[in-house]
């Protein structure tokens, strides 16, 4: 069967060969990694045994952080490796865990998979979130090593294709393969049981993202980024987190009429993707706004806000959780248009004691999203309209922003624990 799999993918790549050449001319995510996508990661050395931890993207990146550490203590004379799929998940991943094997995943050929699988000879493999390449576990299963899911998720439409996956690949899902699908809750459990997942293969286990969350950035932290932008301790400050275009042109638009009420209110825009962030730059300008990157700025430095007519534009990695914990009230993107639904994790900021808020598009993220607004510490808006009223009310009310900021970090504290849950699983599958 892996044969047909293989076909596919090739004829699918001869399909798309013009665009992938040209995307790999032009940009450089899609040139990283390459041979090790062809099953050319560091081959492992030694005879200790190995958990290979695969995290997608960024947000999977941080919980492989978080969990690679949490197995190092379990697992003391064991390997740990880690791969992710996205350039920008390589990234986070080297930043969380300096010194560790960290490396591309393997394109899903057969071959590709083979060769990942006798270089690393892992002994299990661990998968965040759910991410099933058919010719990945069953070149695992064939060389004896299970696999497990963490953190498991699983959208309504993820579901309609896994359902489609298994009339032609029925292992993914018997148990041949995933010895456990560790979920996050009872809905995503519901619908790995409707894909033909076995009951006693589905363990419901929490968020692991709560274990990462920061609930504290320190007045050090605070106080150099408010130094770098240039800010006064009294200033308010919206922050625009994973924003896509459409998202920051309506946050400039709020923040004009909201500065004729609030002159001292500042805005940070934390795009999610920095392809076209120099046409994001030139229409902030375009609106009488100043755009100032994040990187051209410094403690000796510092952003010129005083005029009040600057935004500034974060174009780094892994500094937004410092940013939002400076912020008044925070917007979590890829939530107010349909052009880019879906969400983003919204538990960050949460976690900081922020005043969260989001558009109506948050499949993605459905359940954190309930937890939140359930606990009362957050508040989703149905258009830009809603969104500048419930920023206006905000940064009137220190007492308002305060009592949402207390109830969504009390949210993440009380779900904090999965990760524990998730490797006493694992102790099951490799026992």
């Amino acid at each position: 069967m892996g044969i047909l799999f293989d076909i596919a993918y090739l004829g699918l790549a001869m399909a798309l060969s013009p665009l992938l050449l040209y995307r790999m001319a032009t940009r450089e995510k899609y040139r990283a990694g390459f041979f090790q996508r062809f099953g050319n990661m560091p081959r492992r050395a030694g005879q200790r045994e190995c958990i290979w931890v695969h995290a997608v993207s960024v947000g999977e990146a941080k919980i492989a952080g978080l969990l690679v550490k949490e197995l190092e203590k379990e697992f003391p004379g064991w390997d740990v490796v880690v791969s992710t799929t996205t350039n920008t998940g390589q990234t986070i991943a080297r930043k969380e865990l300096p010194g560790r094997t960290i490396f591309y995943c393997p394109l899903d050929f057969s071959w590709t998979t083979r060769r990942a699988v006798r270089r690393l000879r892992p002994s299990c493999l661990v998968l965040i979130e759910l991410e099933l390449w058919p010719n990945l576990l069953r070149s695992a299963a064939k060389a004896g090593i299970p696999a497990i899911v963490m953190n498991g998720r699983i959208t309504e439409q993820g579901a309609a294709r896994y359902r489609w996956l298994r009339r032609i690949a029925p292992w993914v899902f018997s148990g041949e393969c995933v010895r456990l699908f560790c979920v996050q809750n009872d809905t995503y459990a519901e619908r790995l049981r409707g894909v033909g997942v076995p009951a006693d293969g589905i363990r419901v286990t929490g968020m692991m993202k709560y274990d990462a969350m920061r609930v504290k950035v320190g007045p050090d932290a605070q106080g150099r980024i408010r130094k770098m932008i240039g800010l006064a301790g009294e200033d308010l400050v919206i922050v625009g987190a994973s924003v896509y275009t459409d998202e920051v042109v309506s946050l400039t638009e709020i923040y004009r009429e909201v500065r004729r009420e609030f002159p001292g209110a500042r805005l940070i825009l934390a795009p999610r993707h920095m392809e076209g962030l120099s046409d994001m730059l030139r229409g902030i300008e375009r609106q009488g706004l100043k755009a100032i990157r994040w990187s051209t700025v410094s403690n000796e430095h510092p952003a010129d806000l005083e005029n009040g007519d600057a935004v500034v534009v974060v174009d780094t990695m892994g500094e937004l959780v410092d940013i939002c914990s400076i912020a008044s009230c925070v917007f979590v993107g890829k939530s107010l248009f349909t052009s880019a639904a879906g969400g983003h994790n919204m538990l960050e900021p949460a976690g900081l004691g922020k005043a969260v808020l989001f558009g109506p598009h948050t499949s993605n993220f459905d359940e954190e999203a309930r937890l939140l607004l359930d606990g009362g510490g957050a508040v989703r808006v149905e258009d830009a309209g809603a969104l500048k009223e419930q920023i206006v009310g905000l940064l009137g009310s220190k007492s308002k922003r305060d009592e949402f900021g207390a109830k969504a970090r009390q949210v993440v504290l009380d779900n904090i624990g999965a990760t524990k849950r998730n490797i006493e699983c694992l102790k099951e599958v490799v026992s």
